[in-house]
């Protein structure tokens, strides 16, 4: 390119840099990384949380930490990656089959991110419902919808509710789950397919569970 009298700029080395993360390339998108740096052209929040994604996407889990503290440091401010990096380490967490404590680990990320001033979004308030679902802790789910949503000004979406629905079902709380779903229609969220599925299959394992306890 600069032989062509063109000269790379920022914007081109965080396409690049995502390009490499897209196809698990680490190395490369840290040498890109490295590469802009000798140029002198500094990073920028969509920089670091590219190669912050990058690194989770590798299983580099302990170097998108590093990163994230090294972006502390450097006094940059991006909400959406903390509540990006939050849902990314919950998503690592069930992939490495660890599902008990799932719902502290995330409680404890999502205290990080509170303390360094990162509002949660409804993405990752959604993922730490899920995530409480995961360690059948429902009461615990509906409090993060309660108190969180409600502290940050988050209004639930269809996957909010579709991801209570599913804990309730996880516990065998079959005949909560035609409340969740009204209360879905109600607050003006459109119902997707898995939600109309589980109000369907309520009512049927609700009467299977009652036969089985006569």
């Amino acid at each position: 390119m600069k032989s062509n009298g063109i000269q790379p700029d920022r914007h081109f080395y965080n396409v690049m840099i995502d390009t490499f993360g897209k196809y698990n390339c680490l190395d490369h998108a840290m040498a890109t990384f490295d590469r802009m740096l000798s140029e002198g052209i500094g990073p920028d929040t969509v920089t670091w949380n590219t190669l912050i994604d990058c690194h989770c996407k590798a299983g580099w889990h302990d170097g998108a930490e590093q990163l994230f503290e090294e972006m502390k440091e450097k006094g940059v401010s991006c909400p959406y990656l903390g509540h990006k990096y939050m849902l990314v380490y919950i998503l690592h967490q069930r992939e490495a089959e660890l599902c008990v404590g799932l719902s502290e680990q995330a409680m404890n990320v999502l205290r990080v991110t509170g303390a360094d001033g990162l509002k949660p979004n409804r993405l990752a308030l959604n993922s730490l419902i899920n995530a409480f679902g995961e360690d059948r802790r429902v009461a615990e789910a509906f409090a993060v919808v309660l108190q969180y949503m409600k502290e940050n000004g988050v209004k639930p979406d269809a996957v909010t509710y579709t991801t209570l629905m599913k804990a309730l079902i996880r516990i065998d709380k079959f005949h909560k789950v035609p409340a969740v779903y009204e209360e879905m229609v109600l607050s003006g969220c459109t119902p997707d397919r898995k939600a109309r599925a589980m109000l369907r299959s309520a009512p049927r394992y609700t009467k299977r569970k009652r036969r089985s306890h006569r």
